[in-house]
């Protein structure tokens, strides 16, 4: 439904995983449920789920933002 962007956040020389929903999907599925998964996100509270940063609209796609941090692999894959 939605793509997932590894991205630079420059102002703070950062990487964030930010959440594109593309607006041609938008139209056809609604943007409710994206929506609703933005507010879902932005309630949980828990040490092992980052948290959500920043959301909204930008050239018509819906997005929303989270911290990404590195964790190093047990098993050698990265």
């Amino acid at each position: 439904m939605a793509s997932v962007y590894l991205c630079s956040d420059l102002k703070h020389g950062r990487k964030v995983a930010l959440k594109l929903l593309k607006p041609e999907l938008a139209a056809v599925l609604g943007a409710d449920r994206f929506v609703q998964e933005i507010r879902t996100t932005a309630a949980l509270q828990h040490p092992h789920i980052l948290p959500l940063f920043d959301s909204g609209k930008a050239d018509g796609f819906l997005f929303y933002g989270r911290w990404r941090r590195e964790i190093p692999s047990t098993n050698g894959i990265t």
